[in-house]
Formats: structure tokens, sequence, C-alpha cells
């Protein structure tokens, strides 16, 4: 499996690592940093959540890109699982060698003129049927009209049904009217009622306590995460905001039981280790 997942790669200027275990991962790991990792569960397990749960212990702030590679079907308490470990560093979840690519291009920086012809058909192919996303519903809040409607042009091309709403009160009365949406995209710096207070307060209200939020802020600043999060965002985009890490960031929390973790998007880079 170690030599397909290198083959179907095959990026040019990215040498490889392997491992046939937890504790010769975490060995190499110690002795040379990477750029990311792909872990297998198409054929085994052995790399489970409590390797990913060491390397965030050890490797604190410092984490890798993780890419799990695994079935086309993934039950709740591992849905569960990822979701949390999720929110302390970069993991994505592809159910095939074909989404593995995709996210492997986009933790890599890659630019897709610098792929194969193979590998831009793969990548074109797999934009064209991402079922992850078309048919959910997202509420987008934010106070700047012109933001709305580039995301909700952009969300609706790919087939998602959008809601709006320019402040954070308009925002939860939209969401108590429409219970059925799956994500809410929710900027940061509004007036008034920001978006720490909108977050803060969708997670008192039942019905939303586990409705994926992803925050958008303009301030990369250090510790908006870590502020994010504590008030009860699922995840942290920053803008300008990049669609294809917007779109890869949705597939994940729009994870049911059952349906598969899609992932996909592309990027830019050059000698990478994984």
């Amino acid at each position: 499996m170690r030599e397909e997942i290198r083959s179907f790669l095959s990026i040019p200027d990215c040498g490889f690592l392997e491992a046939a275990g937890e504790e010769e991962a975490i060995h190499l790991l110690a002795g040379k940093p990477v750029d990311g990792i792909i872990l297998d569960w198409a054929v085994t397990e052995l790399g489970g959540i409590e390797f990913i749960e060491n390397l965030q212990t050890r490797f604190e702030g410092l984490v890798p890109p993780v890419v799990i590679l695994g079935s086309s079907r993934i039950d709740g308490a591992r849905i569960a699982d990822l979701h949390r470990l999720a929110k302390r560093s970069y993991l994505r979840y592809a159910p095939s060698l074909e989404r593995m690519l995709g996210e492997v291009t986009y933790f890599l920086h890659r630019s897709e003129d610098s792929l194969s012809d193979r590998h831009k058909e793969i990548l074109a192919r797999i934009r064209e049927t991402d079922t992850a996303l078309a048919g959910r519903k997202v509420l987008v809040v934010d106070d700047d009209l012109r933001n709305i409607f580039a995301l909700t042009s952009v969300l609706e091309q790919a087939e998602m049904k959008v809601l709006h709403a320019e402040n954070g009160t308009s925002g939860i009365e939209v969401l108590q009217q429409n219970p059925d949406v799956d994500l809410v995209l929710m900027d940061i710096m509004m007036p008034e009622m920001d978006g720490y207070e909108t977050t803060r307060a969708i997670r008192q209200l039942p019905r939303f306590r586990s409705t994926p939020i992803v925050a958008l802020t303009a301030k990369a600043m250090k510790g908006d995460r870590e502020k994010c999060l504590l008030a009860g965002a699922s995840d942290y985009v920053t803008k300008p905001v990049d669609l294809n890490y917007l779109f890869s960031v949705m597939r994940v929390w729009l994870a049911r039981l059952g349906e598969p973790m899609e992932s996909m998007t592309a990027g830019r880079s050059t000698g990478r280790v994984v």
C-alpha cells in the first residue's frame, strides 16, 4: 500500500519517508521534520486516533498536516474523534487516492501547473463530482454585502443552498427559522454583536449546539484561532478566503454518519517531504 500511495502521488521534488507502525513513525518525525503525513486506514488502522493524539501532544504547535486515507464510509464515533482532533491541527480524511492527491497538493502549496496531465485530469474530475457539498444548506453571517454576494456566488456554484444575514441578531433569527441549516459561515469582525458573541449565543440554543460554525476573520493574529474555538466555533478560516481551503474545511465538518468524508483541494509548492 505504501508503494501504491507513492506511485499514485509521484509529485516532482517530493521525497517520501515510510513507517510500518506508530513507533517507527514517531522515531522518524523526531529526527527529521516533514511537510505532511499520510496515514493509511484503507488497509490497517495501526496508526489510529491514539497516534494522532500522540502527535498533537508531542509536537504541539508544530504538527504537520495529516491526511487519512480510508474507506468511503466511516462510522459516527470516528467522525466525532476526527472533528475533535481537527480543532487542534490540520486534519483531513480522504476516502480515495484521488481525494488524497487533492489534499496533498493543497498542503504542499503546489501549483496545478507543476502537476502532470494525469494529475490535472484527476483533480478536474473530482471537482465535478463533489457530492459532499451539493445540496447542503449554509448560512452566511456577514455585515458586508460584498462578502455575502461573493460567498453566495461560489457556494451556489457548488450547488449549495445559501441563506444570509447582515448581523448577529438576524443570523440567530434566520437560524431559528431554518433549523435544517447544515453549516454556518460566521464573520467575526461585525459591529455591535460580533462573531464571538453571536457564536456563543448560538451554542446556547440546544438545537444548534453541534451545528458546524466556521469563523471567518480578516485579522490573522496570534491567538485568534483559539479565541474562536473557545467561543464555540468548529474551525477558523482567515480572509481573504482561499476557496479551496474553505471547501476542504467545510467537507470535514459536513461529514455525517455513514457518508463519505470527502477531501479535495489544490494549491502550490516545491521540494517537500511526506
